[in-house]
């Protein structure tokens, strides 16, 4: 699995490293607002996000992005 999923921690070139991405998986259970799927539809990625939250408030499923159930792995590899 580490060759395929890398987590970089907090970085500061954001922009490069949204370039360098195929998709944005955003499945917390709690986010205060998800900036990092903002910095992602800036940048044209597509967003896969879990329903919680305050996600709704930023992604429209099927619109600007896809929410799926939080912890539905099933409803996540669709």
């Amino acid at each position: 699995m580490e060759s395929k999923i890398h987590l970089a921690g907090f970085r500061k070139e954001i922009p490069d490293i949204m370039k360098t991405i195929d998709v944005l998986l955003t499945l917390s259970l709690w986010e205060g607002f998800g900036i990092v799927l903002i910095e992602a539809m800036a940048s044209g990625k597509p967003c896969v996000a879990a329903n919680t939250s305050s996600i709704p408030e930023i992604v429209e499923d099927g619109v600007n992005g896809f929410l799926v159930p939080p912890k539905d792995s099933q409803a996540i590899a669709k």
